[in-house]
């Protein structure tokens, strides 16, 4: 149950729709953990890109197909982070994704993150025709219903 502190840190945030945890500490002259505290237990998002550094309600977000929102030039993901977001999209992806692809839907840039899970198993690479890298599900089933 919230506070009567951490209620109006969210009914505020909830009109705005995203703020910095910087912003959110100035509104209402608090520290981070007040904030924090107010913000997990109502359930929250943070950015995937700025750096991670926006925070928005659990319930604000319209996510589409791909279980993404943008709002302004800020983006947010049902995955949360941004490298389960990668595994994410490309678990999904009939045939796997490129960089351009997954760069052009996410907005923000993503190859040095997808070489780190391929590094730690968390994603596939594969050369296509010999110059097209394509990243696929680990999953051998799905990686290999991905690659035909």
């Amino acid at each position: 149950m919230l506070t009567d502190r951490e209620q109006r840190i969210v009914d505020w945030l909830r009109t705005r729709k995203m703020a910095t945890m910087r912003h959110l500490q100035h509104q209402f002259q608090v520290c981070h953990m007040t904030v924090f505290r107010a913000l997990k237990k109502y359930g929250y998002y943070s950015s995937y890109n700025h750096n991670a550094g926006y925070y928005t309600l659990a319930d604000v977000p319209e996510f589409d197909d791909w279980g993404l929102w943008a709002y302004r030039d800020v983006r947010f993901s049902r995955a949360g982070t941004l490298l389960e977001t990668l595994v994410a999209l490309v678990a999904q992806a009939p045939a796997g994704a490129t960089v351009g692809e997954l760069e052009e839907r996410l907005q923000t840039p993503v190859a040095n993150l997808l070489s780190r899970l391929v590094q730690r198993g968390r994603l596939e690479r594969r050369v296509l025709r010999g110059r097209h890298v394509v990243y696929l599900s680990p999953d051998a089933e799905q990686n290999r219903q991905q690659w035909q």
